[in-house]
Formats: structure tokens, C-alpha cells, sequence
């Protein structure tokens, strides 16, 4: 649960949004667990009927839709029925030779070397293409702007490329199996491919003296997969946890629909991307890091997990903390509305204070903390032997180390039943009593695992 202070917070940041962008309408839910822990909205979903935001109203959610994509890929690999080093030609030839040394991972990644194509609607009218229409697209030669696998340049096109490998390598329609191996296992039954025929927001333009409508676009064709679908937020909350509780320890909630491993692999940054300046003196440029169908975001304090959408008429963004779960989702209908800085204030205000989840202890560490804690104890050579690496003694002097157990011991008599291991990165933990840590440690890859370095 958000804090009332983290709550009034996050509440009058996302009223600062809605006053700088100044859209129709704007709703933002802070969400963990796949449960939401607040939900402010501002404005209409519907200017001409004063609809106001509800939580069960849908809206596009633009290139969101790519990390469902990326999700789809992974699933068929993980089968055994592609491999993200083929050749995109190899599964759509129509493509031509040209499109040879491009990879699945090229297009996955935004490295297929195709031109920048989100400006304007271009990407969005292929929407209505069927099937057929868009296979002709696919056979003009494409405008390429460097190798593949050498630059980042985000391409709508490639994934609409990935939509037709879908299509191909699973024998259903793209957007069918979507639906299928993501939407349904998840419980998100209000996210479709088209506009529902009731509490859909409306999108618009910023005209002369008022909000113009904003044509909606369905998906006909499968690849609709760069951004065709439409979700509320409550779906958007389970699409997030099943994301984001892959940095949580292992458990086997997701397993059966992707691994874990994939999960975290789809947010692992691949190529990175400058971005604008810091407004701050004397900061250097930032970058952020695109995945597959995701992307790392720098923040103040810790980085985080999302990715934008924007089409005709709304603009969103998903964004979660790996450290925490926390997560938000937020949606404006006004054309191309950028949420992103606006969403890692907010971010920021609702992970605030909030512990980092815990990570799994592993055996050998557990092992190794509760013979350091013994150490504590009662000093013993022998043990100090089979505890410590072959380097421990040659990089920390043995008579200084013997000489800060002594000093634990005196300063901690009484309370080292208190003592708590926290892990931490791969091998390493720290050691804490009652909510203070008294030494840091790292183990050493090979077994049995011994302590090669230690920080008191």
C-alpha cells in the first residue's frame, strides 16, 4: 500500500500533468501485484457526451502492443520453433534478399537498420490492411539506413515484420495468438484488437478553438502487432506484474505462459540510445537502453522498466520499478500526448521509502553468513581456513580482520540471534542486526564457495 504522503503525492503530480498537457482527459493507476493501489483521472474520456475516465474504460495503448510482440516471439523460441538469430526473410520471403542479414533479433532489438517511421499516422494506416495488402507492402524495397546489428533506429515496420513471422511459424494469425498464449492465460479479457462497442475513450486533436475527433483504428491484418491493441487499466495492471514480477524471487505463478528467464531477458537493454540532456547543471546526457519490445529508463535514483505509445488521438506509457513492483500505467486522449517524463516523477514518488524486494538466499550463502556469524562467536583459525578464499588473506591482513571479529563480537554480544542475511546481487549479501548492517560479503564462483571479499 502507497503511504497517504506518497499517495497526495502522486496525486497532485499527475494533476500537473494533466495541467501542462492539457488533454480531454488523462487517468493514471499506481499498481503492484497486479492489484491497483490508486487510480486519479482528470478531464473526459468523451468530450461531446462528458464521459468522465473509469477504470474499465479502453483506449489503443500504441506501441505498447510491441512488448506482446516481443513476449509471442520468445514463446515460439523457447519451443523450439524459431531462433532469434534467423534471417526475417527466411520466414517472410516476400521480403526479398535485401532483408538477408536481418535477424529477428535486429528487429526485436530496433537494430534491423530501417528508417525512424513513427512521425505522423504512417504507421497506423496499415492498421486496416488485410492480410494480403500488407504482404504487397512488404514486397517494395525498403529504404535501409545503416547495416543491421550496427544502429538503433525504432521501426514500426519491423515489427509489423515480426507479426507475419508470428503468423507463420505458429499457423494461426498473429492476433489470434496473442489472444491465445498471452491475453487469456493472463485474465486480460477487456484487451482486444479493435475498439469495444461501449466505455471506449475517445481520441482527439488539438484544433483551432476546440478538441477535434481522432479517426479509431482497428487491426486487421497481423501486423497489427507494433501497436494495434486496445486495454483498460485494470488488464494493464496484469500485463505489468507479469513483467515485472520477474525481477521478484522465482516463483512459478508465470511459468507455464514464459519462463522467467525470458521474461527478464525481454528487459535486459541491448543497444543503447542517447536521449535529450538533462535539464540539471553539469550532467552529462543520458541514455536509455532498448530490450525487445521494451525499454530501460534512466531515473534520479533507480532505473526503470516500460516502454511509450503514442497513435492518433492518445498517447500512454507503462513504466515499473525491478527493485519494488511498483508500477504505474497512465493514458491522455490527445494526439501523441508524451507521458514519459511526467510518469517517472510519478514513479519516483510512489516507490519512495519502499523496500526493495528480497531476493532468494542461496544455500552456499546462507552457508557461508552463518559462518561468518559464528566467527563473531568465537574466532577460530581452522574455520577462518575453510571460510575464506585463497586470496582473503593476502588482499586483507589477518591480524586487522582477527582484531574486527574480536570488535563485532564485543559490540554485538547478546544480539547475533537477531542477525539478518539480505541478498544480494549473484553471490554477494549483507549481514545486518536488527535493521544495521555489520559486514558485507561477496563468495567466489567455484565451489565450495568461499568468502573472497568482506567489508566490516
Amino acid at each position: 500500500m502507497l503511504s497517504d504522503i506518497q499517495t497526495q503525492r502522486c496525486s497532485r503530480l499527475i494533476q500537473d500533468v494533466f495541467e501542462e498537457l492539457q488533454p480531454p482527459g488523462l487517468a493514471c493507476a499506481v499498481m503492484t501485484d497486479g492489484k491497483l493501489l490508486s487510480f486519479v483521472a482528470h478531464g473526459v474520456s468523451d468530450v461531446e457526451q462528458v464521459t468522465p475516465f473509469s477504470l474499465d474504460y479502453s483506449f489503443p495503448i500504441g506501441s505498447l502492443t510491441k512488448s506482446f510482440a516481443a513476449a509471442a516471439i520468445l514463446i515460439l523460441r523457447d519451443n523450439g520453433k524459431l531462433s532469434l538469430a534467423q534471417s526475417a526473410s527466411e520466414f517472410v520471403p516476400e521480403l526479398g534478399p535485401d532483408w538477408e542479414m536481418t535477424s529477428l533479433f535486429h528487429l526485436l532489438s530496433m537494430q534491423g537498420g530501417l528508417g525512424e517511421d513513427f512521425g505522423g499516422s504512417w504507421a497506423e494506416q496499415h492498421l486496416p490492411l488485410s492480410n494480403r495488402e500488407l504482404t504487397q507492402r512488404f514486397t517494395i524495397p525498403i529504404i535501409r539506413v545503416a547495416s543491421p546489428g550496427t544502429r538503433n533506429f525504432y521501426s514500426n515496420f519491423g515489427y509489423m515484420v515480426l507479426g507475419r513471422v508470428i503468423s507463420r511459424v505458429s499457423g494461426v494469425d498473429a492476433r489470434d495468438f496473442i489472444v491465445q498464449r498471452l491475453l487469456e492465460p493472463l485474465g486480460m479479457s477487456s484487451t482486444a484488437w479493435s475498439a469495444p462497442s461501449t466505455k471506449a475513450a475517445q481520441g482527439y486533436r488539438r484544433g483551432d478553438s476546440r478538441f477535434e475527433s481522432e479517426q479509431l483504428f482497428s487491426a486487421a491484418n497481423d501486423g497489427a502487432v507494433f501497436g494495434g491493441l486496445w486495454s483498460c487499466l485494470p488488464d494493464m495492471a496484469r500485463w505489468i506484474d507479469f513483467l515485472a514480477s520477474a525481477h521478484a524471487p522465482p516463483c512459478e505463478r508465470y511459468e507455464t505462459i514464459l519462463s522467467r528467464a525470458s521474461r527478464l531477458e525481454m528487459q535486459r537493454a541491448v543497444v543503447l540510445c542517447p536521449i535529450a540532456p538533462l535539464d540539471e547543471p553539469n550532467k552529462k546526457s543520458a541514455h536509455r537502453g532498448y530490450g525487445l519490445g521494451l525499454v530501460n529508463f534512466p531515473g534520479r535514483s533507480e532505473w526503470s522498466v516500460g516502454h511509450g505509445g503514442a497513435v492518433p488521438g492518445f498517447g500512454c506509457h507503462m513504466r515499473w520499478s525491478p527493485k519494488t513492483g511498483i508500477g504505474l500505467m497512465a493514458v491522455a486522449n490527445l494526439r501523441y500526448a508524451d507521458l514519459s517524463e511526467g510518469c517517472e516523477q510519478i514513479l519516483s514518488a510512489a516507490v519512495e521509502g519502499v523496500p526493495e524486494r528480497s531476493i532468494s538466499l542461496h544455500p552456499r550463502v546462507a552457508e557461508r553468513a552463518a559462518g561468518l556469524l559464528a566467527l563473531v562467536r568465537v574466532w577460530d583459525v581452522a574455520a577462518a581456513e575453510q571460510i575464506f578464499a585463497s586470496n582473503f588473506f593476502i588482499d586483507y591482513p589477518r591480524e586487522g580482520i582477527e582484531r574486527r571479529f574480536h570488535e563485532l563480537r564485543e559490540m554485538h554480544t547478546g544480539d547475533l540471534a537477531d542477525a539478518q542475511v539480505v541478498q544480494l546481487s549473484g553471490l554477494s549479501a549483507n549481514i545486518l542486526i536488527r535493521g544495521s548492517k555489520i559486514m558485507s560479503f561477496t563468495i567466489s564462483p567455484f565451489e565450495p564457495g568461499q568468502v573472497q571479499e568482506l567489508v566490516l
